[in-house]
């Protein structure tokens, strides 16, 4: 029988991972993308193919029903058959019959509350209609590899782009609401009361699909870490770390309002989030209010129960006077999305199938290590697959975690390239800081800006382009702001943790960064970043300025720093690098919405 490579894809990405309203969506919907290749490459695997992606040295675990190993959804193996079209269509079978099961599966676990409120024809006529699943294979013999591996991924781009339409189900009743996720299908949500929408985690007047609502009942719902949790962890360690019996009585009230599905527990971190294992919304005093104004809304016993208990919750933490103490707890979060530089053009440089599954066995290492590298640093990973990268992380912890993403990364593939001339693949790594009530579509396209960002692709300098750290922060008012630096040239983390901490230590006063930048409005004439009439002005407005509430002096040592940095990313450049900082450093030290968060929106 023939030797073949067959290249597989997997989808949509777009419905399982981009579309996402909950964190609980974000996660389950790569998992669900993820589970379903890993069936197809373990069905590779039972008939004997050559797995190039993904790669495992044990298969047999790594690819098997309870295994928690991530596989991205482009598979690409050699087989040995006589019939790559039967073969291509029993693996879209395989495929098939996973998503309806993780289906069926989610929905059981809310069986008698989805009974009253769910359209069951409508569900069954659209999961025929979700996965999709491209396929191309191409003969080859051990010494064409390399021009089998480039013909199959070109048939498979083009399969793709001439995917198939087919008509909506006839069936399908007009006028119904469409998916609050996305728009694409209507809701298979017939109707539903407060308590029933409570129960299966849905807003108010929020719509899902078939996708969407795996995605929301699927998995343990106290695996997922909710956003708040994530923004609240540097103020509830400092809290904890120095009374950590002060919210002994809070815990007790969380444990009752989890019972009503106010609050969720996280247990998906416990390791790290077991002192306060609850999400944290209810500990931001804007959320206590808004949430008893939505209960009071509903004329339910359910709901009475809800109002008392949270307006008991509001009068201890009141009494404890903790915001007197430590301020308000910070309301933004970061969002690391990282992904690999040069992959592709390293596996052209490869010609074999052992060159390249050793690169494929190395991309999985890294993703293996990538959830622990996030939980070392107090964060959830999302999803680690391959050299893509999506976590959440807290503000106090998001450099050094962005660091280590990329270093981990580096040194996993530096002796790979062949080629002494090319450079290795390296993570650029993208961080979206945003607040915890922005939509989650809304972060993640910040999310997808700030990675761009990190690439820099679009730069006229090719010097520059990739290996970078790019960040932007978009505050709850006003517009957002950018700062990109590559990581081999400028040490970004080294100068952003040294800018936060002269905010947290009061080094440096707020006002100063937003003179720079109207410094550097006024200097545009100038065309060198490294310039004398630049670092004249910037050191002559510096010694000016006073910090510590204009009782100290600024040093010299971080006045030079400050010029250093301004030959490397420009004067506008270090002057957002400071005014990002300032959010930064509200994570450790005050967390509270200060004049300097007001100014970033007036600047």
């Amino acid at each position: 029988m023939p030797n073949y490579l067959i290249a597989i894809s997997i989808g949509p990405v777009q419905d399982f991972i981009a579309s996402a309203r909950r964190t609980r969506d974000l996660w389950f919907g790569s998992e669900l993308l993820s589970t379903i290749s890993r069936s197809v490459a373990m069905q590779l695997y039972k008939l004997e193919a050559e797995l190039v992606f993904p790669a495992s040295d044990n298969p047999a675990t790594d690819l098997g029903p309870d295994s928690t190993f991530n596989v991205g959804n482009k598979l690409l193996a050699s087989i040995t058959t006589d019939d790559p079209t039967a073969l291509a269509s029993s693996l879209k079978n395989i495929a098939n019959t996973r998503w309806r099961e993780l289906a069926e599966h989610s929905l059981a676990q809310y069986e008698v509350t989805l009974s009253k409120c769910l359209d069951r024809s409508l569900w069954n006529s659209q999961l025929d209609d979700v996965l999709e699943f491209y396929c191309a294979w191409v003969p080859y013999s051990d010494d064409d590899y390399d021009k089998a591996r480039r013909r199959v991924d070109a048939l498979l781009s083009a399969r793709k782009n001439s995917r198939d339409f087919f008509p909506a189900p006839a069936n399908t009743p007009m006028g119904l609401a469409k998916s609050s996720l996305d728009g694409l299908r209507e809701s298979v949500i017939k109707s539903a009361r407060p308590w029933q929408r409570r129960q299966l985690g849905l807003g108010d007047s929020e719509q899902l699909d078939s996708v969407g609502l795996v995605k929301r009942l699927g998995g343990k719902v106290d695996q997922f870490t909710p956003i708040s949790r994530v923004a609240l962890d540097p103020w509830l360690n400092r809290v904890l770390e120095q009374n950590p019996h002060r919210l002994d009585k809070t815990l007790s009230m969380m444990a009752s309002l989890c019972e009503l599905g106010i609050v969720s527990r996280v247990n998906g971190n416990q390791a790290i989030y077991k002192a306060f294992p609850y999400d944290g919304q209810l500990l931001y005093p804007f959320r206590i209010q808004a949430e008893i104004k939505r209960f009071k809304q509903e004329k339910d016993e359910q709901s009475k129960s809800a109002i008392k208990l949270l307006e008991q919750l509001e009068t201890t933490l009141s009494n404890l006077s903790i915001y007197k103490q430590y301020g308000e707890p910070s309301p933004y979060f970061a969002m690391i999305l990282a992904d690999g530089d040069r992959i592709g053009e390293l596996l052209g440089d490869l010609p074999t199938e052992q060159q390249q599954r050793a690169v494929s066995l190395q991309l999985t290492q890294f993703a293996n290590g990538v959830p622990n590298i996030v939980r070392n640093h107090r964060g959830h990973a999302i999803y680690a697959g391959g050299d893509d990268v999506l976590a959440l992380v807290p503000l106090n912890h998001v450099l050094a975690c962005a660091q280590a993403l990329h270093d981990d990364f580096g040194k996993k593939l530096a002796d790979l390239q062949p080629d002494p001339n090319k450079l290795s693949p390296t993570l650029s790594v993208g961080v979206a800081i945003g607040h915890v009530l922005e939509p989650m579509a809304k972060q993640l396209a910040l999310a997808w800006q700030a990675e761009a960002l990190a690439k820099g692709n679009d730069l006229k300098d090719k010097v520059r382009r990739k290996d970078g750290l790019g960040i932007i922060l978009k505050p709850r008012s006003g517009s957002a702001i950018g700062i990109r630096s590559r990581w081999a040239d400028d040490n970004p983390v080294e100068y952003l943790t040294r800018w936060r901490d002269a905010h947290v230590n009061e080094e440096f006063p707020d006002r100063a960064a937003y003179q720079l930048r109207q410094l550097a409005l006024d200097l545009t004439w100038v065309k060198s970043t490294d310039n004398d009439v630049i670092k004249y002005e910037v050191t002559r407005l510096l010694k000016r300025k006073r910090a510590g509430q204009g009782n100290k002096e600024l040093s010299d040592a971080l006045i030079e720093s400050l010029v250093h940095r301004v030959t490397q990313v420009g004067l506008e450049g270090v002057a957002n690098e400071l005014i990002l900082t300032r959010r930064l450093a509200e994570a450790i030290k005050s967390n509270t919405e200060t004049q300097a968060v007001e100014e970033t929106a007036d600047a």
